[in-house]
């Protein structure tokens, strides 16, 4: 069975969220910054750094395979700002291509 191919795009995304996953893993995470959410994964601060890196990498597959699933699909967000006024947030494949 031939691999699953991404688009350097797709890499891109794959590559900057390293950063995020283990932020989310180690320390949890929040909807606002007094709502817990996903609290941090057990014992993932102690892991060695290799153990790690197959567990990221775990992750990123599965962000991989839907990248692929949902190509070209655009979705856009309506927000309220801060102090006031609402915005747009618009995402296609997965990443931030626009705002307002």
């Amino acid at each position: 069975m031939p691999k699953l191919t991404i688009t350097s795009g797709q890499k891109t995304f794959l590559d900057n969220i390293d950063g995020d996953l283990e932020k989310a893993f180690a320390e949890g995470v929040q909807v606002s910054p007094t709502t817990a959410y996903l609290d941090p994964t057990p014992r993932y601060a102690t892991l060695p750094a290799a153990h790690k890196t197959a567990v990221k990498n775990s992750f990123r597959q599965v962000v991989a395979a839907l990248l692929v699933r949902y190509a070209g699909l655009t979705t856009t967000v309506n927000y309220t700002k801060a102090g006031g006024g609402s915005g747009t947030l618009t995402f296609t494949n997965g990443i931030l291509t626009g705002s307002t």
